[in-house]
């Protein structure tokens, strides 16, 4: 595939409708530029492209067309009819981890993926950002999962970009939600990226400082109490340099805060009952539902997500790839991890959603590592789903270092 150089980016601001609220985003239009030569793309890789933003015409208004309605999102398209992308270009759906806002660096990524020729819907859930929702900075991954497939929506009614062609990319918190909106099987979908991802609300509950884990879940069930009742909540730090926060990782606070733009309104706080959101969350059980290629990229030294519980659930998918990096939970937005990182993402994204020649794989011969417990057993009901933090009862090695299968390709301490 030729290589594309970035293009400068008009920024429109778009609305979605979502659960009876609004959530509110950016459609990013990139204007076509000429292609350049590998010194010239270096160059450009290195700057940062000017953006031009205005607010939507009445008939560009997502509220102007049936499809659509309120939730927040912002989308990155590129110029239809560009040697890359001839037509509408298919489109990433995006939104950040848990109590982020998708202008916490998400743009880094869209903006690298749209100079690709990829349209990029990145949105904030409800509750937080621009969009609606009370009270403010409340987590509740149903919730959450059902904007992403409020955002699949409104992208499926936009004829500026391919609703055949749509991926999903989230990144910690939200890398479970994608995992588990994929396992539904959404019109269009054609892969999904999960980035150091949350899959196992056991294994995390787990690597949370023990003597923290008492007193937030008090927190949170007083909190669940005063939700019930009406009254306002009470919230909690997402991180603090030292005590009980949301995040009580050593690198939670100089990671997360290194995210958050200068003058931004983020409070810092969420209600504390997201502390019994996490607890009961796995969105790593239906991981052998997902009938689309998956990258998973997690982090050797994460100490939110452990890299345990993410191999035990990539081992479940169909059509996996993964990347195991020597590196921490914050270290894929910024600096050299994150160029290695969208780098590894963009060329994903360019092979499942961009390569036209590229022939759609046989799902009846897409082997996992365990092909058997997929299916029926012999009076044709479904094996129960597994639970990614349990040891694998297949496997002999806990650790997962035998070989994988040849569907399954999996890069393990991949460095940069």
């Amino acid at each position: 595939m030729t290589p594309v150089v970035p293009r400068p980016v008009e920024v429109i601001r778009v609305l979605f409708p979502s659960g009876g609220g609004t959530c509110e985003g950016d459609l990013y239009l990139p204007h076509a530029a000429p292609e350049a030569g590998p010194e010239e793309r270096r160059e450009e890789r290195r700057e940062a492209r000017p953006e031009e933003r205005r607010e939507a015409r009445p008939e560009e208004r997502p509220e102007a067309r049936p499809e659509a309605g309120p939730a927040s999102g912002r989308a990155s398209t590129p110029a239809s009819g560009s040697a890359s992308a001839p037509g509408p270009p298919p489109v990433v759906v995006m939104a950040h981890g848990i109590g982020a806002e998708r202008a916490f660096g998400l743009d880094r990524f869209a903006r690298r993926f749209a100079a690709r020729g990829l349209a990029v819907l990145t949105f904030d859930y409800r509750h937080f950002g621009g969009s609606s929702g009370t009270p403010r900075h409340l987590v509740v991954p149903a919730r959450q999962r059902e904007d992403y497939r409020a955002a699949l929506a409104f992208v499926r009614g936009d004829p500026r970009v391919d609703a055949r062609r749509i991926a999903l990319w989230g990144t910690s918190f939200s890398g479970g939600h994608v995992l588990a909106v994929a396992a539904d099987a959404p019109a269009g979908l054609q892969a999904v990226v999960s980035q150091i991802p949350f899959v196992s609300g056991m294994a995390s509950t787990l690597a949370y400082p023990f003597r923290y884990q008492l007193p937030a879940t008090v927190l949170g069930l007083l909190d669940a109490m005063r939700g019930a009742l009406g009254v306002s909540p009470l919230t909690v730090p997402v991180v603090r340099e030292r005590g009980l926060a949301l995040l009580a990782s050593p690198d939670s606070r100089d990671g997360y805060l290194g995210m958050v733009p200068e003058h931004s309104g983020w409070t810092g706080r969420v209600p504390a009952r997201v502390f019994l959101e996490v607890l009961r969350y796995h969105p790593g059980l239906r991981a052998h539902r997902i009938a689309v290629p998956v990258l998973v990229v997690g982090a050797e030294k994460d100490a939110i997500c452990p890299i345990g519980a993410t191999r035990r659930m990539v081992r479940w998918l169909p059509d996996g790839e993964f990347h195991a990096l020597p590196m921490g939970h914050f270290d894929p937005y910024q600096g050299a991890w994150f160029e290695r990182v969208v780098d590894l993402e963009t060329g994903f994204l360019e092979r499942h959603l961009l390569d036209e020649d590229r022939q759609e794989p046989d799902r009846q011969h897409q082997g996992s590592l365990h092909p058997d417990r997929h299916a029926p057993d012999p009076q044709g009901k479904e094996r129960q789903d597994p639970d990614p933090h349990d040891p694998d009862p297949h496997d002999p090695d806990p650790q997962h270092q035998g070989p994988k299968d040849q569907h399954h390709l999996e890069l393990e301490q991949d460095g940069g």
